[in-house]
């Protein structure tokens, strides 16, 4: 099945792409995989960078005075890597001592088990005084402001990375796992640190 759907994924891509007279891409890297994978000519191929806009009004986000914030945004599923991230923070704090982790997004409903999954590691790991969980919000932009790096763990395919560009808008620092390199968001060193 999943050969059958990429090749015809791949038939339907490619005869997209020759019908269309302008492909609009987000990135150099998105671009160099369409010459490659799809044998379409480069000059075809136009790419616009990723914008964003914050939203204008929203609630400010208290930050503990003298921590340093750890910030997370997404849906709370296990593909998010939201167990690694739990399991590297309570390293962080042996090692290093003080921080906190905020993670920002929806966590109800259909995934209330694994959230829960979740609060119980915090607990199990002695860190539950220092993990936030906020669940959906209405604006983003306050966690972003106030936190010091922003870390998306992802360990199963993604289609792009937009949180990874929210933080970069505010200039904070990206840790990013290598998806978000294949698609173009982060690039070692040069716009975020990427990690297995």
């Amino acid at each position: 099945f999943d050969r059958l759907n990429v090749a015809v994924r791949k038939a339907a891509y490619q005869l997209i792409f020759r019908m269309s007279d302008v492909i609009i891409v987000d990135s150099a890297k998105v671009k160099k995989d369409i010459v490659r994978i799809h044998d379409v000519n480069s000059k075809k191929i136009s790419v616009i960078e990723s914008g964003f806009k914050i939203d204008g009004e929203y609630e400010s986000v208290k930050k503990p005075a003298g921590k340093k914030v750890v910030l997370f945004v997404g849906i709370n599923i296990k593909k998010k890597g939201l167990e690694d991230l739990v399991n590297a923070f309570a390293s962080v704090k042996q090692e290093i001592g003080g921080g906190i982790l905020w993670i920002v997004g929806p966590n109800t409903g259909f995934l209330r088990p694994f959230h829960n999954e979740l609060l119980k590691l915090t607990k199990k790991l002695g860190i539950n005084d220092i993990v936030k969980f906020f669940g959906a919000v209405p604006s983003t932009t306050p966690y972003y402001k106030a936190c010091d790096v922003f870390v998306l763990p992802s360990h199963h395919s993604e289609g792009f990375g937009i949180p990874c560009i929210e933080a970069g808008y505010f200039g904070k620092p990206v840790v990013a796992t290598k998806i978000f390199e294949e698609t173009g968001v982060v690039v070692n060193g040069k716009n975020g640190i990427v990690v297995n």
